[in-house]
């Protein structure tokens, strides 16, 4: 199913209807968003001193949009394919596709191509930092579609002095420069049907174009999902599995998997539910004999990523606010 046309029906359900259960076999960490924040803007205010902070903002967020969206959806439509839903989700996270989506958002700014590079630049920069971090079976797509090789330079873990530190001062120079930027209302164009039209037009290739190349993405088993959704194939092959929740059993422990499938695995000796990225093997078509494992923070990197997040929506929601009566003057 087409994301736009999900999102249409999504209204038309009740949200009692929402299995709560969907968290916890859902969940996964997102990227630290308070990290990004303040080495995002000092970056870009070193190559364009007048940059709308508002804007950097924003940019530090793009890579990380539809991965919201797809934690959103996978709740309120759980039969929704989870296999078909990475793979697009995967596509919309690339660079091609952050530029495509900061060329819709920059339809909302007067200065139209100042906004774009200042988005550009920030969705370069969150997928640069990304690359530098270990993630099994993830990583970056600077070259979609002509590339399908995930980038991941492996420097650092996530939780690790080096995004501690930028998590420190992320937030410190959003509290600290909070006056010192303004809202810089006047960056925003009175509404325009033109505008309008061309960045609903760019936002629906953004939303439409995945489709077209989640094939590409799944022989190049990205997130190793071409192995994993080929259930009675996948003994003795080679997997890796990033950031998902492990609990103990008597037998060894389970996985519990992005797809809602609960992996039966052994070689892993922890004592109690924690997130973990694994690497390892089928020994059958049901079980991974786990030959690594990274034991991973959760609330540090959650909660910096939901205090990013709730700091820039805050922002923007002031920003709007303060310029409501210029753009409908």
């Amino acid at each position: 199913m087409q994301l736009p046309l999900l999102i249409l029906n999504l209204q038309a359900r009740s949200y009692f209807e929402i299995d709560l259960g969907m968290f916890r076999r859902i969940r996964e960490i997102m990227p630290n968003t308070l990290a990004h924040i303040g080495l995002h803007s000092v970056a870009t205010k070193l190559l364009i001193k007048d940059a709308d902070i508002k804007w950097v903002y924003l940019g530090c967020l793009v890579p990380d949009i539809p991965w919201i969206l797809q934690r959103v959806i996978k709740v309120i439509v759980p039969e929704i394919n989870p296999y078909d839903l990475r793979l697009y989700v995967v596509i919309q996270s690339s660079l091609a596709f952050c530029l495509l989506l900061n060329l819709a958002i920059s339809t909302l700014s007067a200065r139209y191509w100042k906004t774009f590079f200042i988005l550009g630049l920030g969705s370069f920069l969150h997928l640069a930092i990304d690359a530098l971090q270990t993630k099994w079976a993830n990583g970056v797509q600077f070259l979609v579609p002509l590339n399908w090789n995930l980038m991941n330079f492996g420097l650092f873990w996530p939780e690790s002095f080096p995004t501690y530190f930028l998590t420190l001062f992320g937030l410190v120079y959003f509290i600290w420069n909070w006056k010192k930027h303004g809202f810089l209302a006047s960056t925003f164009p009175k509404l325009d049907f033109t505008r309008i039209l061309t960045g609903m037009a760019i936002l629906s290739l953004y939303f439409n174009i995945p489709n077209f190349f989640k094939i590409m993405a799944l022989e190049a088993d990205n997130h190793y999902v071409e192995t994993l959704q080929s259930t009675d194939q996948r003994s003795g092959k080679y997997v890796e599995v990033d950031r998902v929740f492990y609990t103990p059993v008597e037998s060894g422990g389970l996985l519990h998997h992005f797809s809602g499938e609960e992996i039966p695995v052994s070689g892993i000796s922890l004592e109690t539910p924690s997130v973990v990225s694994i690497r390892g093997n089928f020994v059958n078509n049901h079980h991974i004999e786990v030959q690594e494992y990274h034991r991973h923070s959760r609330r540090l990197r959650d909660y910096a990523s939901y205090l990013g997040i709730a700091l820039i929506g805050f922002y923007w929601t002031v920003v709007t606010i303060s310029s409501i009566g210029r753009i409908f003057k």
